[in-house]
């Protein structure tokens, strides 16, 4: 029995519980022809259903192993938040799933989401899954489902959160392990155009809280605002990276810099992360308004920052 009875039953329907069943629907339907632009040969179900059905080519791979990868936008969407900009963290998901699985040789075949928001806003949802969609295409691959969630009071009012899926394929031969990797080969570095998807809690804690900018304020030093900068959608390295691993002589080793030094130490480099990058960043900008020495990044680092990681890659 109810704590406090009414005199008359009331039936509580989903609306009354803050989800918009109707709304939830119309936004489902957008998002299907969204999808449909990205399907290719594999694709074997409709947008929809419990599952989504993939079929690897078997004439294209005589031996195909797959590999998979999960992950998502991180405190990044805080700035996108703030800035009302959504437009641009689809592709941020998706290329940063397809560069995890570059690494190890694989194209990326099809792709899922998931996005949950406390209130499902459809101009705002189109905006994310269209950008998926665009990404999706753009490295050949297929979004072949996903799930909307719709959960009233989890998330504070006009924010969500953002995973993606990936499964791409390699053949057996070619999956890079690093094993083969010996002294003289040669190391290439591909250019950032920022933080990508990465480092985002310390970049927002030194620029924000310590720095005391916002995300309007301009930086001469970039010619850009600081949200701008912070907003480059994250680059997908996929078909460079395809090049070098079909070419005579193979890439042995392949690294995504991310935000710890974990994977580095593993295999013995020593390469600057995403961390030092915001490190630098912040330290640039306030010692360009009032010298102080910075115990975070060394001079040899905001050195080597400043010489090479804004270099714009052709």
């Amino acid at each position: 029995m109810p704590k406090n009875p009414t005199s008359a039953a009331t039936p509580i329907t989903y609306a009354d519980a803050g989800v918009d069943i109707d709304v939830a629907n119309r936004t489902k339907k957008r998002i299907k022809y969204l999808a449909h632009k990205t399907f290719t040969r594999g694709v074997l179900s409709e947008i929809g259903g419990f599952g989504g059905l993939f079929a690897v080519d078997k004439a294209k791979y005589l031996d195909p192993v797959l590999v998979s990868s999960v992950d998502g936008v991180g405190t990044k969407l805080k700035i996108a938040f703030e800035m009302g900009l959504h437009s641009t963290v689809g592709a941020d998901l998706v290329n940063h799933c397809v560069n995890d699985i570059a690494v190890q040789g694989a194209a990326p075949l099809f792709f899922m989401d998931y996005l949950a928001t406390g209130k499902l806003e459809p101009s705002i949802a189109e905006q994310i899954v269209e950008g998926i969609a665009d990404a999706c295409k753009h490295n050949g691959c297929a979004l072949i489902g996903g799930e909307t969630a719709e959960m009233p009071g989890f998330y504070p009012k006009g924010e969500y959160d953002l995973a993606g899926f990936i499964v791409g394929v390699v053949e057996r031969d070619r999956i890079i392990t690093g094993k083969e990797v010996q002294i003289g080969d040669v190391v290439l570095g591909m250019a950032s155009n920022g933080l990508h998807t990465n480092g985002y809690s310390l970049a927002r804690k030194l620029l924000f809280e310590v720095a005391q900018y916002s995300t309007e304020d301009y930086v001469n030093e970039i010619k850009n605002k600081v949200g701008n900068e912070l907003m480059r959608t994250h680059k997908s390295y996929s078909g460079r990276r395809r090049r070098l691993i079909l070419a005579p002589g193979r890439c042995r080793l392949c690294l995504s810099i991310c935000g710890s030094w974990e994977t580095f130490l593993k295999t013995k480099c020593c390469v600057r992360s995403t961390w030092d990058w915001a490190c630098c960043w912040w330290c640039r900008w306030r010692n360009s308004r009032r010298p102080r020495p910075c115990s975070n990044v060394s001079a040899r680092r905001l050195s080597l920052w400043g010489e090479s990681s804004r270099a714009s890659e052709k």
